[in-house]
């Protein structure tokens, strides 16, 4: 079987900036024939160790993260399975995180990319409504104790390419629905079946988020660091 392991700068979750040298291994995608394999990688500084892997996921940990690989069959792992957990998505281009500006509490209060830290605007709680299958809601774990939590948001349920990303009372929606899985790692809105995108590719901080056509590219793209577990997919 072949895996693949995709893993960004442990500098992101390191508080390391850009430019900058750091004792974490960097940005890379390999592939690999077999899950031994592993024990070999050229990580420099870093140090990767298998972990054990139930149900025919591969793990792996390099300086004390740990670090999901994909695996195909039963173990494809989506938002579905974080169900219950607390995460941050990494955009795969700017290495910047899922941002609700400013911390808002406020119904439409933008939602942008911006340099990772550990702020609860920056972290989400995966709800998993009953009766769906992949796709979970996204509550902003800053408003998870106000009356009327939040959820991440397409403005007016728009289907448009360019339609704003927000915070806005949970409501159950299909504007308010998405699924991401490890293979392609694109977060999905569920009634337009489009991505959350940073728009042209943007490095900076502030870029408010959209949804746009999928195609693939790493400004597309969000890993997921696991608030709950340390895992990172």
């Amino acid at each position: 079987m072949r895996h693949q392991i995709f893993w960004l700068s442990l500098a992101v979750l390191t508080g390391c900036e850009e430019g900058v040298e750091c004792d974490t291994a960097v940005a890379e995608l390999e592939e690999f024939e077999e899950f031994e394999e592993f024990e070999e990688l050229p990580l420099g500084a870093g140090n990767a160790i298998p972990v054990s892997s139930p149900c025919g996921m591969g793990f792996v940990e390099i300086d004390g993260r740990i670090w999901v690989v994909s695996a195909s069959g039963s173990c494809r792992m989506t938002l579905r399975l974080l169900s219950g957990q607390v995460i941050s998505f990494i955009n795969e281009r700017s290495a910047k995180c899922i941002d609700v500006a400013g911390g808002s509490t406020a119904n439409n209060a933008a939602v942008n990319q911006f340099r990772c830290h550990t702020g609860s605007n920056q972290q989400f709680y995966v709800h998993a409504p009953a009766g769906s299958s992949s796709e979970v809601q996204l509550i902003p774990m800053h408003t998870y104790g106000l009356s009327m939590q939040r959820c991440l948001d397409i403005a007016a349920a728009s289907t448009r390419n360019n339609a704003a990303l927000q915070q806005f009372s949970c409501n159950g929606g299909d504007n308010q629905m998405f699924h991401w899985n490890i293979d392609d790692k694109e977060l999905v809105v569920d009634h337009s079946g489009k991505c959350i995108d940073v728009p042209g590719g943007s490095t900076l901080d502030g870029v408010r988020l959209q949804q746009y056509d999928c195609h693939g590219g790493d400004n597309q793209k969000w890993n997921i660091y696991s608030v709950t577990t340390g895992y990172v997919y």
